[in-house]
């Protein structure tokens, strides 16, 4: 059903070690010009709410909200804001940081590590 509706499997560029905390890192940097196809797509996939899933081991990696008791899976390219003269088309802004959280629990019988994987929240939003 996944690939009907256009999801394809890709590797990520995260480099993760178990049991080691991995400090920010830039994955990729890509300069957008105004007027541009990038540019234009990303504006079409903010609009149209696309969202961003990741898996772990063949497992979704949720996006939760304790606060409003609240996981969905994948998290959303980016949002709109209302202008900010009031007019006009939304303002758009991009998740360009994720955090997120990897939890591992051992099996006392066997040597196996269980993973829970949570994104914290996508962070740090830069208008288009």
């Amino acid at each position: 059903g996944a690939k009907l509706q256009g999801a394809r499997t890709e590797l990520s560029p995260y480099d993760l070690t178990v049991l080691e905390d991995t400090p920010c890192t830039a994955i990729c940097e890509v300069p957008l010009r105004a007027g541009s196809r990038q540019l234009a797509y990303l504006v079409k996939l903010v609009l149209r709410q696309y969202r961003v899933h990741l898996t772990l081991d063949s497992l979704p990696v949720l996006v939760k909200n304790p606060a409003l008791n609240y996981a969905a899976r994948g998290f959303p390219v980016g949002f709109t804001t209302p202008p900010a003269n009031g007019m006009g088309p939304p303002d758009m802004h991009v998740y360009n940081h994720l955090a997120f959280t990897i939890s591992c629990l051992k099996d006392s019988e066997e040597e196996a590590l269980q993973y829970r994987t949570q994104i914290k929240k996508p962070l740090n939003m830069t208008a288009l």
